[in-house]
């Protein structure tokens, strides 16, 4: 099988960027085969719930301030197969 080139590579991956993008997240960076995307983490209300049984006001901090990050590194390879990559 023939190695895709550059061109066709970035157009695969800014197909997956775009589902991506309807789903929540944002381009941190980018280049011809490659992107990073991130977005916000919202709180877990299983951690909420569980520091509600001891006090109110954990739970309710913790709902407040947590504000953690998601990252997704996306990787197109020559054969136009699309790598993805979580990380927390």
């Amino acid at each position: 099988m023939a190695a895709l080139g550059a061109a066709e590579r970035k157009k695969i991956l800014d197909a997956e960027i775009s589902k991506y993008v309807k789903l929540g997240w944002r381009v941190n960076s980018q280049t011809d085969t490659t992107a990073q995307l991130v977005r916000d983490k919202k709180a877990s209300c299983g951690v909420a719930f569980i520091l509600a049984l001891f006090l109110i006001v954990p739970a309710v901090l913790y709902l407040l301030l947590y504000r953690g990050t998601e990252n997704l590194y996306l990787e197109v390879d020559d054969q136009g197969k699309v790598s993805r990559t979580a990380t927390q």
